[in-house]
């Protein structure tokens, strides 16, 4: 399954996950796609933390981090999303 995750990327779901972090969307839906690109993470970091929009929206669907940690927050982004 992991040789698939560069593919799913390169197809675009990032883009589609990354839309459905957005604060107007329901809870689970914003878990879903957390989780979605923390597993893609595994072998595409990168990617994922370069896609506009990823790590703000990640930020603010955890509610528990705070905003003086969000600049270690983006340097452990690639190894653990949540």
């Amino acid at each position: 399954m992991d040789e698939n995750k560069p593919k799913l990327v390169e197809s675009g779901v990032v883009t589609h996950y990354v839309k459905l972090l957005s604060t107007d969307r329901e809870q689970t839906l914003q878990a879903q796609a957390a989780s979605g690109l923390w597993t893609l993470a595994f072998n595409c970091a990168d990617t994922v933390v370069k896609q506009p929009g990823c790590v703000d929206g990640l930020y603010f669907t955890v509610g528990y981090l705070v905003r003086s940690s969000r600049r270690r927050w983006t340097n452990v982004l690639p190894l653990f999303l949540l």
